[in-house]
C-alpha cells in the first residue's frame, strides 16, 4: 500500500464532519478549516471571513501553524472585520510571524519576517531570523543570508566565500533566484 494517497469514500460526509468539529471549537480542526477556507481546498470554497474566524480559534490555543496562517492573512489584508487585499496589514503580520517564530520556531515565519522587516530598522532581529532560516536550510533563508554576506547588508561583514557556500546549498534545493 505504499504510494497510495488517502481519498475519502464520501468526501461530502468528511467535509461535514470537519465543519462540525470546527464549529464545536476543536482548535486543531479550526486550523485545518481555516486553511481549507483560505486556500479553497478539500471542497471548501474560498471564504476569507470564515478562514480568519477559524484561524482566531486556533491562535487562541496557540496551535502550531496558526500564527503563520494568521500572518499570511494579515499580509493579504484580511482581519476580523475587513478583507481588503489592496491594504496589507504589515504590522499585524509582523507580530503574528514573531509569535510563530518564538512560540513554534517556524522557519517560514522567520523568512517572512526577514522580508517584512526590510522596511524596519531592527537589523539585529532581521539578521537573527535570517541566520536561523539559513542554518535550517530553508532555500529562501539561504539565499537572503547569502545576499547579506555578499553585499555586506544590515551591518554584516562581507564574506564572499561564505556567501557562495550558502548560494550553492540554495541551488541544490532548487531556489530559482540562486540559480541566476
Amino acid at each position: 500500500s505504499q504510494g497510495k494517497v488517502y481519498t475519502p469514500k464520501d468526501a461530502e460526509k468528511e467535509m461535514r464532519m470537519k465543519a462540525e468539529l470546527g464549529a464545536a471549537g476543536d482548535p486543531e480542526e479550526c486550523l485545518s478549516l481555516a486553511r481549507c477556507y483560505f486556500y479553497g481546498k478539500q471542497g471548501f470554497p474560498v471564504n476569507e471571513k470564515y478562514a480568519f474566524q477559524y484561524c482566531e480559534t486556533a491562535v487562541k490555543y496557540q496551535i502550531e501553524g496558526s500564527y503563520d496562517l494568521q500572518g499570511e492573512m494579515f499580509e493579504h489584508g484580511i482581519s476580523k472585520n475587513t478583507v481588503n487585499h489592496s491594504k496589507p496589514l504589515t504590522s499585524e503580520a509582523i507580530e503574528a510571524y514573531r509569535k510563530a517564530a518564538t512560540c513554534h520556531h517556524s522557519i517560514n515565519a522567520m523568512v517572512r519576517l526577514v522580508k517584512l522587516l526590510n522596511d524596519q530598522d531592527d537589523d539585529d532581529e532581521r539578521i537573527r531570523y535570517m541566520k536561523a532560516a539559513a542554518y535550517a536550510n530553508h532555500p529562501e533563508g539561504l539565499y537572503l543570508y547569502a545576499q547579506a554576506l555578499q553585499f555586506g547588508l544590515y551591518g554584516i561583514k562581507p564574506n564572499i566565500g561564505k556567501a557562495n557556500q550558502f548560494l550553492q546549498i540554495a541551488c541544490t534545493l532548487d531556489h530559482v533566484d540562486s540559480l541566476l
